[in-house]
């Protein structure tokens, strides 16, 4: 149940890009440039989308590890598949 490095780093990516068009360009010596990863890491403060993710699926699954048996996330999360899918 874990994320792939290239789903991490494509995260990653993404949520970088996102950061960059939210802050803009900085106009410096005359010129415009784009934010480089560590400014962006910077901005984020360590705060990191795949760490939050990790976090926030290890609650949840804290979650349904204390509720009553029988309710339905926890059956999910422990059932098994009975019978054979037709094709």
């Amino acid at each position: 149940m874990g994320v792939e490095k290239n789903d991490e780093n494509a995260l990653r990516i993404f949520e970088r890009k996102i950061i960059r068009r939210i802050y803009g360009p900085i106009f410096e010596a005359g010129e415009w440039r784009i934010r480089s990863n560590t400014e962006i890491d910077q901005i984020l403060k360590a705060e990191d989308l795949v760490k939050h993710i990790k976090s926030m699926s290890l609650r949840w699954l804290s979650y349904v590890e204390r509720i009553q048996e029988g309710r339905m996330p926890k059956l999910l999360l422990h059932g098994h598949i009975i019978g054979v899918r037709k094709t």
